[in-house]
């Protein structure tokens, strides 16, 4: 059964913890991709997308911009290049994490068609998006067949396990 896990939540509601507990309890290859803020970084930290299954490098190649006080610094281009770059060469039903997509990829347009292209697709995904809501997040909350899960900090252990539920459905 193919699935579309879309968890939504506020920065710091745990959508990147609850994704790593759940692909660690699968068996198989990660596809797909992960943002990371470089949070040794004094004044405003940079945020790097970095391939699901490749090593974590923080380089100008994969920098997609920073972010300080809501205010985003953004690099369209670089989602256009190495984002849409992860999301390439997926064997068909395979598990693709997208965590997280929010308002900084806004004018990559070759990155969301990518993105749509993924969500239906024959792909399992595990996907995590901004509680904003923009004509982008909201088309990802509208996916057909994806099941979207609200997650805020007094829910966190209900989503937990409704989401394993789902994992366990999905991968029998």
């Amino acid at each position: 059964m193919i699935m579309k896990l879309i968890i939504s939540g506020h920065s710091g509601a745990g959508k990147t913890t609850l994704i790593n507990l759940l692909i660690k309890k699968l068996d198989c290859e990660i596809y797909g991709f992960f943002t990371k803020k470089y949070e040794g970084y004094t004044k405003i930290p940079p945020v790097y997308i970095h391939a699901a299954n490749r090593p974590i490098s923080f380089s100008e190649a994969n920098r997609i911009g920073s972010c300080k006080n809501m205010m985003p610094e953004k690099r369209p281009e670089i989602f256009d290049t190495y984002g849409v770059y992860t999301l390439k060469n997926i064997p068909e039903k395979s598990t693709v994490v997208m965590d997280e997509l929010g308002i900084m990829e806004e004018q990559a347009k070759l990155f969301k068609a990518k993105v749509f292209s993924v969500l239906r697709g024959d792909y399992n995904v595990i996907a995590a998006i901004r509680d904003k809501h923009t004509p982008f997040l909201d088309e990802i909350r509208n996916t057909k067949n994806a099941i979207v899960l609200d997650l805020e900090q007094s829910n966190r252990e209900a989503i937990k396990k409704l989401a394993l539920e789902i994992i366990n459905k999905a991968y029998k």
